[in-house]
């Protein structure tokens, strides 16, 4: 990895930061941070039975943004499933898809 950092900002010299993201995103991979998220968000919709993202966010304590990250997982790895409907989701009132633990999925394994 390329460790060359510049100054950021003429009013902040002091202030170091890294050439490229690429860095950043290598190191946050390799923390298993990724990993303990989805599984985090799995294991709040199997309590849940079936919720929104915002539902699984307040359950979480994750940001929406990562959560959104996180069912795009679950939904690629056939953990989850999004149901066809838009109901009004129990944490907003608005109308939102809603995600279930995938049970033809979990029969296989």
């Amino acid at each position: 990895m390329n460790n060359l950092s510049y100054s950021n900002s003429p009013k902040r010299p002091d202030q170091i930061v890294r050439i490229t993201s690429k860095e950043a995103y290598f190191e946050y991979q390799a923390s298993g941070k990724p990993l303990m998220e989805w599984q985090l968000t799995a294991n709040a919709l199997k309590g849940k039975k079936q919720a929104t993202r915002k539902m699984l966010s307040e359950a979480t304590g994750l940001p929406i943004n990562h959560i959104t990250r996180c069912v795009q997982i679950l939904l690629k790895k056939g953990i989850a499933v999004e149901l066809p409907d838009k109901r009004p989701c129990q944490a907003t009132g608005k109308k939102a898809f809603y995600l279930t633990i995938n049970e033809s999925n979990q029969d296989e394994k």
